[in-house]
């Protein structure tokens, strides 16, 4: 039937079709959406005694034309098979890693309530990795590059700052080695929480390009609930010392949020917006879930409300662009908006590469599939010695590809893309299906995100760069461009 490989969905008082394997969505009237709802529910006769076959026929016409076109899918496709075959590629192409997260200091000087890393961010191993584990692990990043020309080197913890030593080394080494490698760039970035910031550290970090990413929460009763020093003292005023002192110095930066059930998002933005910062990382502080087994845990109540805040906001950016402000807090979470609007063109089959284009490296000389699995001995994918197995990687995709064969079918798929490996996971290794009520929740989300990209999409035709120029701002290529005063890396690999 005309009508198998597409959605029938209603945002905001508005009618479309979704083509569930393009994500193309097609503005419908009143009418072609009740009618194509009535022929999708197979009531064909009924459909003509209230419309009419004049209007029925030229309707499914107009599908037929659009399906001609290619404007939407003329064919079914087998989205699990896609996706095993990606998978079977794997050992054809080898690892390709785009990004090492370097896990250099298992330890941190706070005690986040919610660390996804265990007490301080250890990982269930306290320490500080050393020099020579770094270099091994910067050496296996270079060498696994798959042939692209962009690379990432992320600083993470626990709190990286309490080994600044390695930072320095492997950027040095970078610094000395870079002319062996003429078609590379290598971009440096750190997560810290910005407690042990110095006029010295900042100033090194300016010089040497490297993308700091500060973990603020929101004002100061929001953070201090769940982000403490290890006797329980709020960590709010120190962090805002240390942001006091990237803008004293000029140093660009950005921060990440960690929201929880307790977060009112309206009090949230506003913070965001009156200190202006430049972008933000909204994150749950974990997945939100049916039943909250935490008091930091959302359920589906404060994550819808959570997500109708965030579109109020990207939707208020894509007015600010249009009328001349560019710069304002709202603008530039449409921006970043934007830079993840495009998963469904990539030919890797899950929402996340971990494993396969990114991979963490701990201090044990353990490699995991991403940061948040370190120390889970299931989600090792290898060391540094023998490198990542392909093998382990490859059946811990067949696995939760197997789990998630409900997503198959969905009108989301291209963008949720069978979400997170850890969302999944069991303790046992395992993985299992997302409650269907949460599922629910995200496809509202995408819908409204595809409109909003097929709304953008318009002004960028109408638009003579103003918009574009926006919305490419925090694109990697397009920041690589700025950093390296480099022009002509138009698409990010």
């Amino acid at each position: 039937m005309i009508l198998d490989e597409v959605s029938l969905v209603t945002d905001n008082g508005q009618f479309f079709l979704v083509d569930r394997h393009t994500c193309n969505m097609i503005r419908l009237s009143k009418t072609a959406y009740e009618v194509l709802c009535m022929l999708k529910n197979g009531e064909n006769e009924e459909v003509v005694r209230i419309f009419g076959k004049e209007m029925v026929d030229m309707i499914t016409n107009e599908i037929i034309s659009l399906k001609n076109q290619k404007i939407i899918s003329d064919c079914s496709c087998d989205s699990y098979q896609e996706a095993m075959d990606s998978i079977s590629s794997l050992e054809k192409n080898g690892i390709m890693l785009l990004e090492g997260t370097f896990l250099i200091a298992q330890d941190c000087n706070m005690a986040c309530k919610y660390c996804y890393g265990g007490k301080s961010g250890q990982f269930g191993q306290k320490g500080l990795m050393s020099k020579e584990m770094a270099e091994k692990y910067f050496r296996y990043l270079l060498s696994n590059n798959g042939g692209y020309s962009l690379q990432k080197v992320g600083f993470l913890g626990g709190e990286p700052l309490l080994n600044m030593d390695v930072i320095v080394h492997i950027i040095e080494l970078w610094e000395r080695w870079k002319h062996g490698y003429p078609d590379r760039s290598v971009y440096f970035t750190i997560t810290t929480n910005g407690t042990l910031l110095t006029p010295e550290i900042i100033k090194y970090l300016k010089e040497k390009e490297v993308m700091v990413c500060i973990s603020l929460d929101g004002p100061q009763n929001i953070h201090d609930a769940n982000r403490v020093f290890p006797n329980g003292q709020g960590t709010f005023e120190r962090i805002m010392e240390g942001i006091d002192l990237l803008r004293r110095y000029e140093k660009p930066f950005n921060i990440r949020v960690t929201v929880n059930r307790q977060t009112d998002p309206d009090q949230l933005y506003d913070f965001l917006d009156e200190y202006k910062f430049d972008v933000a990382y909204i994150m749950p502080a974990d997945y939100p879930m049916l039943y909250p087994e935490t008091e930091y845990q959302l359920d589906l109540n404060a994550y819808r409300n959570l997500l109708r805040k965030q579109e109020e906001i990207i939707r208020q950016g894509c007015t600010d662009i249009m009328e001349g402000r560019k710069d304002t807090y709202h603008s530039k979470e449409l921006s970043m908006t934007f830079r993840g609007n495009h998963c469904h063109e990539m030919e890797y089959p899950f929402r996340c590469p971990a494993g396969w284009r990114l991979a963490t490296f701990s201090i044990d000389g353990n490699i995991y599939l991403c940061q948040r699995f370190a120390g889970n001995e299931h989600f090792c994918i290898g060391n540094i010695d023998e490198g990542i197995d392909i093998d382990k990687v490859r059946k811990i995709y067949t696995d939760f590809l197997d789990a998630s064969k409900s997503c198959d079918s969905c009108l989301a798929l291209k963008v949720c893309r069978r979400r997170c490996f850890k969302q999944k996971a069991k303790a046992d290794g395992s993985f299992e299906q997302i409650p269907e009520e949460l599922c629910e929740v995200y496809r509202s989300s995408i819908i409204s995100s595809i409109a909003l990209s097929r709304e953008l999409a318009k002004h960028m035709k109408k638009d003579s760069g103003k918009m574009k120029e926006a919305l490419l701002r925090y694109n990697t290529a397009h920041l690589m461009e700025e950093v390296n005063g480099v022009r002509g890396m138009e698409n990010e690999k």
